[in-house]
């Protein structure tokens, strides 16, 4: 005979609260006093009715008054009704106290008002980034798991179950979690009102391309761009780029390939050799669109343009991906073909380009690798055949590969290869901090292109340090010519005028040039401004007020002038560790090729081209880059301990200065004791 309780009209008040209190002790995993708990069907109609309620709350609360309700929310927030229904059904049928069922409902439902507000806060709190990555993605799953445990548990303690029958009564609960979990419950009860304009932007966005005026604009846009495209008429390697932006739904995309196209006409001269391919409903009237058929005619484009035997390609993909390997080439309601491996291989192979740099950042990009991979090609990729990558948010104006690789290790170093050495364990200190399993960015380097890539970047440095040279030798002219017009009234003809350096220290100031790039000098400088940097960080403004809280006038981390005062911490060290390194390599120049001869300078040159002494160069930037980490430590350790016993000294001075003065030391002395 069943001995539970039931709620009538004159105890239902105090029913309520004593059912509160064995949920709340229920949720908590801990022992429940069955003889208090109140079992009624009221009591699920008033339960389930809280919960609703508590649902409308807290939508409520995020939208406010300009909100509606929304009925199709409805099936969403009673899901769960059911489904306790039937695993109490199960339970107590299994454990053969079938008269035990309403009650085991009615714990059930007492513990979803616990778990749904543990749910709301945590979507909360996961919606300020309190917490990130892997911790957000599981937080959800783990809820579910605790709401299940808690009806397992309870019912366990309900029924009197014991032994190995506990174990097969909890089979019903991994349907709760299983349901819960994996089922989409569309729980929203208020909602914003319906925009029409939204919606028809929202619309018009997606089928853009559908619209007259772009489906017969696109074509033009593309032949332009090919038009645009010069042939390659230098003696030199030119380098040719091709970006393809693949998803138009988030802006990421188009941002990273419009901010790499600015990047390569600046720092590798691709102006005039370049071609985008972009899928985004902002510029479907600027830019043509990215589909496997102008990448395909664009790579034919550069095919034609450049010298095979010399020039470079860089194409650079940027968009979602596949587990299949599919590269994503989305817009709207278009329907492209997929671009996979093979497609992209074949591709290539009949545009006839021979020297290729191919980065692609997308999920499980790496699958991209054994099937383009060749001697002459370099194949980067943002993840692994089989990882994810990151940051792929209509927000954001990089994904983390492209953060990492363009924004801030190419700023560094001209070398494709060096820079995805120095983004790698950028991107991994990311995914770590943001708790994400961690996309392991791959690369091939094929050895004939490995070459290739040496001498164009050499020749990048070269041209780069000639053309410095040449700004200074142009800025030191203009201010003899003014020198020489103020001191004479009468203006000198500038054919009488003798050039600032003679041929024999023009061919020196070439080699000094030369040596110059040989010997990474630039690189050096531009580690040594990443360490200082790196020794601002050592101390913040945090630390700074801790121990003066006056420092900066009183402003505190309290104020609301907080953040100005950081940023201009960060600016002043940021300016201060900003050196010019043309400067410092004028300097250098200066003194190579007045102190040696151009006979010693082709001897230092050839041991610098030299295996070992390419070898003795690196191995030499990372001595020095070492020794200055070590001096930057043992000054930060020194500078401290001679900081902390200065601040003892004065200290103890200052105690002695505001000790009281005896009669003796406040009488003045006489005249003739002062001598």
């Amino acid at each position: 005979m069943n001995n539970i309780p039931t709620a009538d009209n004159s105890s239902r008040d105090n029913a309520f609260i004593s059912n509160l209190k064995i949920g709340l002790r229920a949720v908590l995993f801990l022992r429940f006093s069955k003889e208090e708990l109140y079992v009624s069907w009221s009591q699920v109609v008033l339960l389930t009715a809280i919960h609703l309620t508590l649902l409308f709350s807290l939508d409520f609360v995020h939208i406010g008054f300009t909100g509606e309700f929304n009925w199709f929310g409805l099936p969403g927030a009673i899901f769960t009704l059911p489904m306790m229904i039937i695993v109490a059904w199960a339970m107590t049928l299994s454990a053969n106290q079938s008269d035990k069922t309403l009650s085991l409902l009615v714990v059930f439902c007492l513990l979803t008002i616990p778990y749904e507000m543990s749910f709301q806060l945590l979507n909360w709190i996961l919606s300020r980034q309190f917490v990130k990555g892997l911790i957000g993605q599981w937080a959800s799953s783990a809820t579910d798991m605790w709401f299940a445990l808690a009806c397992g548990l309870a019912a366990i303690r309900l029924l009197e179950i014991k032994g190995i029958r506990r174990i097969i009564l909890l089979l019903p609960v991994l349907l709760i979690c299983g349901t819960s979990s994996q089922v989409m419950q569309y729980k929203t009860l208020w909602r914003k009102p319906y925009d029409p304009e939204i919606s028809r932007n929202f619309y018009e966005q997606r089928h853009i391309l559908e619209s007259e005026n772009v489906f017969y604009l696109q074509p033009n846009l593309l032949e332009q761009e090919l038009a645009a495209v010069m042939p390659s008429n230098q003696k030199t390697p030119v380098l040719f780029f091709v970006g393809v932006a693949g998803y138009s739904d988030q802006d990421v995309f188009m941002k990273e390939v419009h901010y790499v196209e600015e990047l390569f006409k600046k720092r590798f001269g691709t102006s005039g050799h370049s071609i985008t391919l972009i899928n985004n409903s902002k510029t479907a009237t600027t830019s043509p669109i990215a589909s496997t058929t102008s990448l395909s005619r664009s790579l034919k484009k550069i095919s034609e343009s450049m010298d095979k035997n010399k020039d470079i390609l860089f194409l650079y993909m940027t968009s979602h991906g596949s587990k299949d390997h599919k590269f994503s080439l989305d817009f709207g309601s278009m329907q492209f073909n997929d671009l996979n491996p093979e497609r992209l291989r074949d591709m290539l192979n009949e545009s006839g380009i021979k020297r290729r740099v191919i980065v692609i950042s997308a999920c499980y990009s790496g699958g991209f690798i054994d099937k383009l991979k060749d001697s002459n090609t370099l194949i980067i990729t943002s993840a692994a055949a089989d990882k994810t990558s990151f940051g792929c948010s209509n927000e954001a104006d990089f994904t983390y590969f492209g953060q990492a690789y363009f924004d801030e290790a190419l700023q560094k170093t001209d070398s494709f290869v060096d820079a995805f050495n120095l983004a790698k364990p950028l991107i991994a200190a990311r995914e770590k901090e943001d708790d994400y399993t961690p996309s392991d960015p791959g690369i091939f380097v094929g050895e004939n292109i490995k070459i290739a890539l040496a001498e164009f970047s050499h020749q990048l440095s070269t041209k780069r340090v000639n053309q410095s040279v040449l700004s200074y030798q142009q800025a030191k002219t203009t201010t003899l010519n003014k020198e020489i017009n103020q001191d004479n009234p009468i203006k000198i003809p500038s054919a009488l005028i003798k050039s600032p350096t003679e041929e024999k220290e023009n061919t020196r100031i070439r080699q000094a040039n030369q040596l110059i790039v040989l010997m990474k000098y630039r690189n050096l400088i531009e580690d040594s401004i990443v360490l200082c940097k790196e020794g601002a960080k050592s101390r913040t403004p945090n630390s700074i007020v801790k121990e003066q809280p006056n420092y900066f006038r009183g402003i505190t981390p309290q104020s609301k002038l907080w953040p100005e005062v950081v940023s201009a911490y960060e600016d002043y060290f940021n300016e201060s560790c900003e050196y010019t390194s043309n400067d410092y390599l004028l300097t250098m120049n200066r003194v190579y090729s007045s102190s040696l001869t151009t006979a010693e300078l082709s001897n230092i040159i050839k041991f610098y081209s030299s295996p070992v002494g390419e070898k003795f160069v690196i191995a030499n930037l990372t001595a020095s880059t070492a020794l200055q980490k070590e001096l930057s430590r043992q000054m930060s350790a020194k500078s401290e301990a001679a900081d902390t016993k200065f601040k003892q000294k004065i200290a103890v001075l200052g105690e002695t200065e505001a000790r009281p003065k005896t009669k003796d030391q406040m009488r003045p002395k006489s005249w003739w004791k002062f001598w």
